[in-house]
């Protein structure tokens, strides 16, 4: 048998990086094209990128050190050199497997047992696909990934209770404001995030909620399911920001959209009555506004708590995922190893 495939991870997360350092490392379309122009220059045989909204990581065959990511990622996006020194995170060969592995299934994630994070790694395996940027290394760990984060979550109870961005919103927002039906919701986005949280608005008795994202067509679309669902364009739903109790936003934008004169003319016009922002992207959407009265926001962060207060609950599960994880991860490294 060989030494194996050089295969590694290396990425930065919410393991170690903060909220304000990892929304510092999602890329624009524009500085993805030019990473991965950078990339091309890396000496690797293999690669894909992973951007979620709590890691960036790069899975790869082949050979470049830790510091060629972290300086690269540094300078598309204005960061000090060495900032990463400390965030960043290299695994490889069965260590990056079973990594993988544990991302897929939801094991990694900041809200343990969430759903999303399947759906994207999918979309980043296609991508890499379709760019010609995979191999037969790469081909069979994501495809044996996906077979394993499939089978953790349809034999235990890892995603029980609240494990989407989307839900554990709504719980917040619930919280903090009481009866859903007397409040008046604002939806930004109408992505997968937007989209499951209508659906956990409309389960705990929303019924005045405004949806309003960067295509309109997609939003009309979406709120034409439903008859408690309004759509408006985004530049509209922000000029009458102040009409709403409830404001969860999950667009995709470099810079924030609810910037604090918005929120302050709002509360303004609503003679100070308190609002309630959530913020569900990455990078946020909504500026920093502790300094304003009666405006109360959370984060990912703040969402990520309230998924994992059932943490001890679901311990035999969480248990019982990462032993089947680390023995198919052992496994499948050394048939890769074998193949090498």
């Amino acid at each position: 048998m060989s030494d194996g495939p050089s295969l590694f991870m290396w990425g930065v997360s919410h393991k170690k990086a903060p909220l304000q350092l990892r929304e510092r490392c999602v890329l624009s379309p524009e500085q993805r094209t030019d990473f991965e122009a950078l990339l091309k220059t890396a000496g690797l045989r293999e690669h894909l990128i992973l951007s979620t909204c709590n890691r960036f990581e790069i899975y790869a065959v082949g050979g470049a050190p830790p510091e060629f990511f972290a300086r690269a990622l540094e300078r598309l996006n204005a960061l000090p050199e060495g900032e990463l020194e400390n965030y960043h995170e290299q695994l490889k060969g069965e260590q990056a497997v079973n990594h993988l592995m544990r991302v897929a299934g939801g094991l990694d994630s900041q809200m343990v047992g969430e759903t999303e994070i399947f759906g994207q790694v999918k979309d980043a395996y296609a991508a890499a696909q379709a760019a010609g940027a995979t191999g037969a290394v790469l081909n069979r760990l994501f495809q044996k990934a996906f077979q394993a984060a499939k089978w953790v979550r349809s034999h235990t109870d890892i995603s029980r209770g609240l494990t989407s961005v989307g839900s554990v919103a709504v719980d917040l927002a619930e919280r903090i404001f009481g009866d859903l039906e007397k409040a008046h919701v604002l939806v930004l986005g109408a992505g997968e995030v937007g989209e499951k949280t209508l659906a956990a608005m409309r389960s705990r008795g929303a019924r005045r909620t405004t949806l309003a994202s960067r295509t309109h067509e997609h939003a009309l679309a979406m709120a034409a399911q439903d008859e408690n669902i309004t759509a408006m364009p985004l530049q509209d739903a922000l000029e009458n920001l102040w009409r709403f109790d409830i404001v969860i936003a999950s667009l995709a934008a470099q810079q924030p959209v609810l910037e604090n004169f918005l929120i302050d003319a709002a509360l303004t016009k609503r003679r100070f009555e308190p609002m309630f922002f959530i913020d569900a992207a990455m990078p946020r959407n909504i500026e920093l506004c502790g300094e304003l009265p009666q405006a109360y926001v959370y984060n990912l962060d703040d969402l990520s708590k309230i998924a994992n207060e059932n943490l001890a609950s679901r311990h035999k599960a969480i248990e019982a995922c990462e032993k089947i994880l680390s023995q198919r991860a052992e496994k499948l490294w050394q048939s890769l190893c074998l193949r090498a």
